[in-house]
């Protein structure tokens, strides 16, 4: 049994006599869908990126030849995709946004740490303060739109500007 929740949930479920674990991640509206994923990893040991299931309906499998992935994490409160993946990266989309040049196509595919098949370009470890301005983030998805097959957004768990930002950037 999993209980997602947080003052809604009874005391008493959160004591060593009803549960084997009692994740927390922070006090922010997202942190119970980040306890679960923590959990879930810990769970599965790591598994979860190499299990398949039967009856899907849909799954993404990487690979090394055909479709280009590009993970991009635009939480600039401090990006959780390096974190839950144990990336060991030195470079973040902080760079990106900070260089005051459009970043070239040798630069940008050098930022990013590999996955799986599926390039990830983490958020920032520490909170960032300067927001993105929506000119930069438009160039910066057109560059890699030009070398990504599909891009996927980590948008924050609290809707806010970066948030708006990146959606204004989707297809239709």
């Amino acid at each position: 049994l999993i209980i997602v929740g947080s003052q809604k949930v009874p005391s008493q479920f959160f004591s060593p006599s009803v549960s084997d674990f009692n994740v927390a991640i922070g006090n922010q509206p997202h942190s119970e869908v980040s306890s679960l994923a923590v959990f879930l990893d810990r769970l599965y040991d790591g598994k979860q990126f190499t299990t398949e299931f039967k009856d899907a309906k849909l799954s993404i499998i990487p690979q090394k030849a055909g479709k280009k992935v590009l993970l991009l994490d635009l939480d600039l409160m401090g990006g959780t995709i390096g974190f839950y993946l144990k990336l060991q990266h030195n470079h973040s989309l902080n760079e990106v946004f900070e260089s005051p040049d459009p970043p070239s196509r040798e630069q940008l595919a050098s930022l990013v740490a590999q996955v799986g098949g599926v390039d990830i370009l983490p958020g920032p470890d520490e909170p960032q303060s300067v927001p993105i301005e929506q000119n930069r983030l438009h160039a910066v998805i057109s560059e890699y739109r030009k070398i990504y097959d599909y891009i996927i957004l980590d948008l924050p768990a609290i809707f806010q500007r970066t948030s708006l930002l990146g959606l204004s950037e989707t297809d239709t």
